[in-house]
């Protein structure tokens, strides 16, 4: 799995090398990749400097699922650091693209472990090859101490040292004017340091595609497209799984304040569902092992299960709207149904409702709201697992578990001078689930800086 990271590495290197050698005429700029304050800036730096108050720094549940007292709370002031330099070099039919992140955190009153930090690289290479022929090639890398993952929908904090590469490489094609041809190959791949984690995280995602636009007019853009995917995990012998994708979708713009952003396709995937058992008969052992399987069956699964074909629809829509003076509004609805990685149950429906406002009350001083409510609910049963006797038992826990969680957040930011912002924000955190260590409650506030220089 390493082994295709540095290749991506190497293939990078080697594009890298053959497009600097490359000289032909000037066909358009890339003013549209650099961000507005960095434009005629070979090198930016930056850094931010945050205050926060923090309410349940671990997001711990407070009260279990059945009332009873459950982990801590942990309230901390938390300061934050987060220098960070950009490098843009446009040439005529090339830009390249650096930016490094170092962010830390300091957690004055968390035990054990007060302190957080985390590299981020990422990299961005896009040449024209010609008027209708272009290559994007993009590479993000992180490493992070003390992980943070999301999981049942809720953003939790999964102690040990982690890095991620996710690789993205697009040749986009303009067949006419108005008709696009784009093929397109991404690599994501976690990797956890601790056993924990590992067991649990660690895959390696290849995704490759085809898509296509078609200008229909000047107000409509026509999407469509085909992606395969193959997810692989390393130590979960239960979660490998191969999907086919078919999506197709549409940009529309009516009148001069509103536009429409929707996709919605199906995602064919075949999941693996092995039955998990070590050296015993398998017509003996059902998928859903009972009384009476020894524990030590659990270790080691071996893949000898059936495959299951989930058909999951999934679809994205989304509403921009600049009809309020000084302020921007987009909401967003996204509906996926899904067949799970977790050997209790089979699918899950997950539903998301989002609101942004970006509102400028003054020349200097900008509002930013933002609201999203996820409802996810699972089809099958929860199961407990337990020992007796040195026999694994798995009971029944609950029937079509769900989480709920609802994000909120407030930020004002305001322009002391064309290279320094100052912040003030307030964000909160409901999530209520079935699933141990995914219930909790969290308030942050905080202010700080942000220096561009």
């Amino acid at each position: 799995m390493r082994l295709k990271s540095l290749h991506k590495y190497a293939s990078l290197l080697l594009a890298l090398g053959v497009i600097a050698g490359m000289s032909e005429q000037v066909f358009a700029a890339f003013d549209n990749l650099i961000p507005q304050r960095q434009r005629g800036k070979f090198f930016t730096p930056s850094i931010r400097l945050r205050a926060s108050y923090n309410d349940n720094v671990s997001a711990q549940r407070g009260r279990s699922a059945t009332g009873l007292a459950g982990d801590q709370i942990i309230k901390s002031p938390v300061f934050y650091t987060e220098p960070r330099v950009s490098i843009r070099l446009p040439f005529s039919q090339t830009f390249i693209g650096i930016d490094y992140k170092y962010s830390f955190a300091y957690f004055s009153a968390r035990p054990n472990d007060n302190e957080d930090n985390a590299h981020d690289l990422d990299l961005r290479l896009k040449h024209n090859f010609s008027q209708r022929l272009s290559l994007d090639v993009q590479h993000a890398f992180t490493y992070q101490q003390q992980g943070v993952i999301k999981r049942h929908s809720t953003v939790i904090r999964s102690d040990g040292t982690y890095t991620r590469n996710e690789f993205e490489t697009a040749v986009k094609y303009d067949v006419t004017k108005f008709f696009y041809l784009t093929g397109r190959y991404m690599l994501n791949d976690l990797d956890f340091k601790t056993s924990a984690g590992s067991s649990t995280f660690d895959a390696t995602e290849n995704r490759i595609g085809l898509e296509s636009a078609y200008v229909l007019n000047k107000n409509t853009v026509l999407l469509s497209g085909y992606t395969f995917a193959d997810k692989s995990y390393d130590k979960r012998a239960n979660a490998d799984y191969d999907s086919h994708i078919i999506f197709g979708g549409i940009n529309y713009r009516f009148g001069k304040y509103f536009t429409v952003d929707a996709t919605g396709g199906v995602d064919f995937r075949f999941h693996e569902s092995p039955t998990r058992t070590t050296g015993l008969d398998i017509g003996l052992v059902p998928l859903y092992p009972g009384p009476g399987i020894p524990a030590g069956s659990a270790i080691g699964p071996i893949k000898v299960g059936q495959t299951d074909v989930g058909h999951n629809p999934f679809v994205t829509a989304r509403l921009t709207t600049n009809y309020f003076r000084n302020a921007v509004i987009t909401l967003g609805y996204s509906l996926l149904t899904t067949t799970t990685e977790q050997t209790s149950f089979t699918d899950a429906d997950v539903e998301s409702y989002s609101l942004q406002v970006s509102y400028r009350i003054l020349p200097k001083v900008t509002v930013d709201l933002s609201f999203l409510y996820i409802d996810e609910n699972y089809l099958g049963t929860l199961f407990t697992t337990t020992e007796d006797g040195g026999l694994l038992v798995k009971l029944p826990l609950l029937d079509h578990p769900s989480t709920k969680v609802f994000r909120m957040g407030a930020v004002v930011s305001y322009q002391v001078t064309p290279w320094l912002f100052y912040e003030l924000g307030y964000r909160r955190t409901d999530s209520d689930s079935d699933f141990t260590g995914s219930t909790y409650q969290r308030n942050e506030y905080f202010t700080g800086v942000n220096a561009i220089f």
